[in-house]
């Protein structure tokens, strides 16, 4: 499946996108373990929420789709926290980690045993820490190679941990862990700190408590059924929003965007390399809303080079691609502190988009765990394979938009997983 862009018309309109992706995981799963049924609005897009859907419904949940006007509400059937039964087959997370952790969490504390595996890209993700955790809660966990997936866990009455982890998603899961245990869970984070998986689990009604950075989780809480309204996904809104301030005249609204000020990162940076973005908050209280949400305005500017700490590129390094391919456009150096500090997977990330820059004539440089990207530079097209990684992908089809001649991408298979209708919608507002 071939993907492409070209120098385009600007982007003008009013545009909605699919509802956040962490808080789409941990609706369904708590969702899930609600006596009853909670509607959720706005699910998330792409095949990490499918798979997550799909494993509830082979764990017995039921789920029904049906429409309210213009809204299209996922109906979760739970039957309570101990009503799960036995998948004999294996439950396949395809490459989706938050899955994959969530269930791990949510199954340790089940009486029966589970088999879980995942995608090629699944299988290498190191799952040891998670893992020593749920077995110090009492939970047996069983990996066939290795320590990642595939792995097998068997569920047993858990008793509490005090814990600190790498992130959200190991964060969400010891506490899904916690609701089984007796006594009082208590789970740090390192580093970033987001607060959306505690929005979460109290939007369910689960009485958590911040000391610090750690949230602790009392063992036999119960989460009530919600009426839940999700959020546009902020981190699909960076591309938009890149996209905008670099094509000359556009001028484009995002609707219902997730406003948490712990996932705005990216949004600070662009602001601060002169893009010109209205942030209209829509105020507390809006029925349904797990985080804050508000509307986003972006029209095109001139771009110029900004100075990014080590924190902000670590809270920003999911858009780090789309953002060094807006700072080929500013005017002086744009500079990423911190690089070097980030885990694995993050640099990863960043050698990837580094190359893909590069590739289209892009001034890139790293040195002394800084990268730097000096604009504004002429683009130029290529044809290239997309890789695995929609996030270097998608930034590269961006870029296009501003490169002379075509950005193809001969194999974009990745980019409709993870977003299903980002391609069409773009080649509609802007070739």
């Amino acid at each position: 499946m071939e993907l492409s862009t070209k120098k385009a018309r600007p982007l003008i309109g009013e545009i909605g996108l699919p509802g956040d992706k962490e808080l789409s995981h941990l609706a369904l799963v708590l969702g899930s373990l609600c006596d009853g049924t909670s509607g959720i609005t706005g699910l998330g897009e792409g095949l990490d929420v499918e798979a997550t859907k799909v494993c509830l419904l082979r764990l017995g949940v039921q789920m029904l789709r049906h429409k309210v006007r213009e809204h299209e509400i996922l109906a979760v059937q739970g039957k309570g926290p101990r009503s799960l039964v036995e998948s004999l087959d294996w439950l396949d997370c395809e490459d989706s980690e938050a899955t994959l952790g969530l269930l791990m969490g949510l199954l340790a504390g089940q009486d029966m045993k589970s088999k879980l595996t995942g995608g090629e890209d699944l299988r290498r993700v190191p799952l040891k820490g998670l893992a020593s955790v749920l077995r110090g809660m009492g939970a047996t966990v069983a990996f066939e190679n290795g320590e990642s997936a595939p792995l097998t866990i068997l569920g047993a009455p858990l008793k509490s941990a005090e814990v600190e982890v790498e992130d959200g998603k190991a964060k969400a899961a010891v506490l899904l862990a916690g609701l089984f245990a007796q006594g009082v869970t208590s789970v740090a984070e390192r580093g970033k700190g987001w607060d959306h998986v505690e929005r979460m689990f109290r939007h369910f009604g689960v009485p958590l408590e911040r000391a610090g950075r750690a949230c602790r989780v009392e063992g036999g809480a119960l989460p009530r059924c919600a009426a839940v309204r999700l959020p546009g996904d902020m981190h699909l809104a960076a591309y938009w929003a890149a996209a905008a301030s670099m094509v000359p005249g556009s001028d484009l609204t995002m609707t219902e965007i997730g406003a948490n000020p712990c996932r705005t990162a990216w949004l600070d940076i662009l602001d601060r390399m002169g893009a010109s973005i209205e942030r209209r908050p829509w105020g507390d209280n809006i029925i349904g809303a797990p985080e804050p949400v508000g509307d986003l305005q972006v029209k095109a500017a001139g771009l110029k080079g900004a100075e990014v700490s080590a924190e902000e590129t670590s809270r920003a390094v999911h858009e780090l691609p789309v953002l060094m391919a807006a700072a080929t456009q500013a005017k002086g150096k744009t500079r990423f502190k911190g690089v070097r500090a980030l885990d694995k997977s993050g640099e990863v990330l960043v050698k990837a988009a580094a190359k893909l820059v590069k590739a289209l004539g892009g001034k890139v440089l790293v040195r002394s765990g800084v990268l730097t990207v000096t604009g504004p530079t002429t683009l130029t097209g290529l044809r290239m394979e997309a890789g695995k990684d929609p996030r270097v992908a998608m930034a590269g089809l961006v870029a296009g938009l501003v490169a002379e001649g075509e950005m193809c991408l001969t194999d974009g298979r990745c980019v409709v997983n993870a977003y299903p209708t980002f391609y069409s919608r773009l080649r509609a507002l802007c070739q």
